[in-house]
C-alpha cells in the first residue's frame, strides 16, 4: 500500500510535466492528438486488468502502431523537427504506460489482499479459470487418450435469487469480518502476553496454544492472566480448556481434543460463547449499519 502511494504520486507529477512540457521546453511542439491518446492508453490499462499482466514491451509495441498511424495521417501532427518531436512523444507515451501498468498491478494486489482477508477463505479449493484451465486441458487430454467420458458444467446464481439473499449475505459478511477482527485483536494480545517460545496457532474460530516446560499449575496461572488482560484491554471474556502432558495424554491430537472439549463445556456452563458472541457481533453490526 505504501509503494502504491508512491507510484500514484509519481503519476501525478508525471502528468503535470507532460501537459506542461511545451511551456517548460519552449521549442517543443507536441502534436495535440498525443495528449488525448496518452490518456486513452492510461485509462485502458487501469480498466482492463489483462493489459496490466502483459509484458511492458508488448504494451509499448501495441501502443506504437496506432500512434504511428495517427502521426502519419493527421495533418496537425506534421511539424518541424519530426524526429526529436517523435522521440519525445514516444517517450511520453512509454513512460505513461509503465506508470499506469505499475499502478494497475498495485491496485490488483491490494484488491486481492482485501479479498483474501474477507472472503478468500470461502473460495478454498477453487481457482480462477485463467490458472485452472491448464488442469482442465490435462483432464480433457486424458479423457480423449483413454476414451473416458467427461462432462463440464457451467453454473451461476440467478439474479432473482441473489436479490432475495443479498441482505442475508451482507449480514453474514459483516459478521465474519467482525469475527476476524476480534480474532486478530486476541491474537495480538496473545503475542504480547506470552513468551517468544510459546507456540500460538489458530484452529477455526479459536486458538490452540502450547506452553513448553509448563506444568498444569503454571498453565492455570497463565490462563488467569490472559483472561484478566483480555477483559481489561479488549472487554472480552475468554473461556479456556487445559490438557497436560503426560498426565492426561501423550499425543498432540488427544491433548487438542481434551482441551477443546473442556473449553466447550466451560462455554456451555457459562451461558454459551456462540450466543454471547453472536449478540456481541449483532451489537457491533448495528453500530456499523446505523
Amino acid at each position: 500500500m505504501k509503494t502504491l502511494r508512491y507510484w500514484l504520486a509519481a503519476a501525478c507529477i508525471w502528468f503535470f510535466l507532460l501537459y506542461n512540457v511545451e511551456r517548460l521546453g519552449g521549442v517543443l511542439n507536441i502534436a495535440p492528438f498525443v495528449y488525448i491518446y496518452t490518456i486513452v492508453c492510461a485509462v485502458a490499462i487501469l480498466i482492463f486488468p489483462r493489459l496490466q499482466r502483459l509484458p511492458l514491451s508488448w504494451l509499448l509495441a501495441g501502443a506504437m502502431l496506432p500512434y504511428a498511424v495517427l502521426k502519419l495521417t493527421l495533418p496537425q501532427a506534421q511539424v518541424a523537427m519530426p524526429l526529436p518531436i517523435a522521440v519525445t512523444e514516444i517517450s511520453g507515451i512509454g513512460l505513461t504506460l509503465a506508470l499506469m501498468r505499475r499502478i494497475g498491478l498495485g491496485m490488483e494486489a491490494l484488491r486481492q489482499t482485501i479479498e483474501d482477508l474477507t472472503i478468500g477463505h470461502l473460495k478454498d479449493g477453487t481457482h480462477p479459470f485463467e490458472t485452472g484451465q491448464g488442469h482442465l486441458y490435462r483432464e480433457m487430454r486424458r479423457a480423449r487418450h483413454h476414451q473416458h467420458p467427461v462432462t463440464l458444467i457451467a453454473l451461476t446464481a440467478t439474479p432473482d435469487s441473489m436479490d432475495m439473499s443479498l441482505d442475508l449475505f451482507i449480514r453474514q459478511a459483516q459478521q465474519e469480518i467482525i469475527q476476524e477482527y476480534i480474532n486478530a485483536k486476541i491474537a495480538h494480545l496473545l503475542v504480547e502476553e506470552l513468551e517468544d517460545y510459546d507456540v500460538i496457532t489458530q484452529r477455526g474460530d479459536h486458538f490452540i496454544i502450547l506452553l513448553p516446560e509448563t506444568d498444569r499449575e503454571r498453565a492455570v496461572e497463565v490462563a488467569r492472566r490472559l483472561k484478566a488482560r483480555a477483559q481489561e484491554c479488549l472487554g472480552l471474556d475468554l473461556e479456556m480448556g487445559l490438557a497436560s502432558f503426560p498426565e492426561e495424554s501423550i499425543t498432540l491430537e488427544s491433548l487438542v481434543q481434551q482441551a477443546e472439549a473442556r473449553m466447550s463445556t466451560a462455554l456451555v456452563e457459562s451461558g454459551g460463547m456462540r450466543r454471547a458472541g453472536f449478540r456481541r457481533i449483532k451489537k457491533l453490526n448495528d453500530m456499523f449499519t446505523t
